[in-house]
C-alpha cells in the first residue's frame, strides 16, 4: 500500500544512518503501533512549509521552532492532532513540489493523524 493511504510503517531514514532521526509513532487503542522513521532534515523541511498563524506559532510548529518536546529524546504526544492535520493539509501542494520524500512524509504523517482522530489513538514524536 502507498504511504498516506494506510498506516503502515514508513522508512525515510535508511541511507542517513548516523544523522539525527525523528520517530513518529501512531499508537492505537488496542496497543498496536505503526512508525515513521525519518531523517531530521526531511522532517524540518516539511514543517518549515507551515507559516505561523496571526498570533504566531502554535501546536506542533511552536514545539518545533522552540526546540522543545521531542528534542530531549522523550516522547512528545500531540495534544491536538486535528490542528496538526489541518496544518499538514494546508501544505500539501508545497510538500508535493518539495520532492517525493517530503510528499511521502506528509501523506504518511497525515494518515497517522487521521487514524488517531478517527479511532481514538495517539501520535507521538521523539528524536533518536
Amino acid at each position: 500500500m502507498r504511504p498516506g493511504t494506510s498506516t503502515a510503517d514508513v522508512d525515510l531514514y535508511s541511507g542517513f544512518e548516523g544523522e539525527p532521526e525523528i520517530v513518529i509513532e501512531l499508537r492505537r487503542p488496542d496497543g498496536t503501533t505503526a512508525t515513521i522513521h525519518v531523517w531530521l532534515a526531511l522532517f524540518d523541511e516539511m514543517l518549515n512549509h507551515i507559516e505561523p498563524g496571526p498570533s504566531g506559532w502554535s501546536g506542533i510548529t511552536l514545539t518545533h521552532h522552540m526546540a522543545i518536546g521531542w528534542d530531549d529524546g522523550d516522547w512528545w504526544t500531540d495534544p491536538d492532532p486535528k490542528d496538526t492535520l489541518a496544518k499538514l493539509e494546508g501544505i500539501a501542494d508545497a510538500c508535493a513540489a518539495g520532492g517525493e520524500s517530503v510528499r511521502v512524509l506528509r501523506e504518511a504523517f497525515a494518515g497517522y493523524l487521521r487514524e488517531a482522530i478517527e479511532a481514538d489513538g495517539r501520535v507521538s514524536i521523539r528524536s533518536d
